[in-house]
């Protein structure tokens, strides 16, 4: 079946904890991204996002059931609840990353993925208590574990081109005697390292950089986007960061965008809407003859006098 027959346009309110949210109007949406990327909205942790995929899991006759990422899903610390309602689902080599998790993870600790839990900033103590199962390469990625390669330096220059991602690795990457070592390609990635990319921009890997969380590097890529190929802007689709950059360029966008927790928006307008009822009742019943003596000492009796003389 042709995915423009299967996949209808995606809807524009969604509802969750009494908010009602919305995508911005600029985000392009319906065909053009197609409800085939769902598995997108499954790495998105916005309360958006988990409302749609759990009105999709709550319709046991979904066509979209196939199409929920549960490695994504795994992942993400914004889907504890659909992880913890689905337990079945759970992809445990994808949860021993997500910080959200640990309760699961000290739970099923014969499921833990300790390559992954390596990465895991949550996972220290654990890590800690497992030293014999820690993967130094993906620890290096932490930024909750500076601390352990204080107490083994030898680990450092072993591991600095992953370290070289991590921003609570700065004081260590800043150091003269690894300055050579960096990886650049990666340096590229670290929200603290726009000071030393700012001083060797020919060492810029500009796809890598738009991964980059950091507001100061999206202005460089603001200033040199013609450096960005098709690769680029798949990532920066799904930076955060770069939301606004995005809506000046929407030719640009990918269907990555959909991963973007920064795509929705509160809807203010529905929101009031949905809760007029709710408000005029409340009103009625406050402001009701019988209640207007407790509110004494609100300002209301020079009010109430004025009546009653007339």
């Amino acid at each position: 079946m042709e995915e423009k027959n299967r996949h209808p346009p995606l809807k524009l309110l969604y509802r969750t904890n009494n908010m009602i949210y919305k995508f911005h109007d600029w985000i392009p949406h319906g065909k053009r991204l197609g409800w085939s990327k769902i598995h997108c909205l499954c790495e998105n942790p916005h309360p958006g996002s988990m409302a749609i995929l759990t009105e999709i899991l709550e319709d046991k006759e979904s066509e979209y059931l196939e199409d929920i990422d549960w490695r994504a899903l795994s992942a993400n610390p914004g889907a504890i609840y659909i992880l913890e309602r689905y337990p079945e689902k759970i992809k445990w080599r994808e949860l021993s990353k997500n910080p959200a998790a640990i309760h699961l993870l000290e739970q099923n600790l014969d499921k833990v993925h300790w390559e992954n839990m390596s990465s895991n900033p949550a996972a220290i103590r654990l890590l800690e208590q497992n030293p014999d199962k820690i993967y130094w390469s993906k620890l290096a990625k932490n930024p909750a574990a500076m601390h352990m390669f204080r107490k083994k330096p030898h680990m450092i220059k072993l591991w600095l081109i992953q370290l070289s991602t991590n921003p609570a690795a700065m004081p260590i990457l800043k150091k003269r005697r690894y300055y050579h070592y960096l990886w650049w390609d990666d340096l590229s990635e670290n929200p603290g390292a726009i000071h030393m990319l700012k001083k060797k921009m020919d060492r810029i890997d500009w796809n890598r950089l738009s991964v980059n969380p950091s507001p100061s590097a999206i202005s460089l890529i603001e200033q040199h986007q013609d450096r960005l190929d098709r690769l680029g802007w798949h990532n920066l689709s799904s930076n955060p960061a770069a939301i606004h950059f995005l809506e000046k360029n929407p030719d640009k966008i990918t269907t990555d965008i959909l991963s973007n927790p920064a795509i929705f928006g509160y809807d203010y307008d529905a929101m009031r809407t949905s809760r007029r009822a709710l408000n005029e009742e409340i009103m009625q019943n406050r402001f009701h003859p019988r209640n207007l003596p407790r509110c004494a000492g609100w300002g209301f009796e020079t009010a109430l006098s004025d009546e009653d003389d007339e």
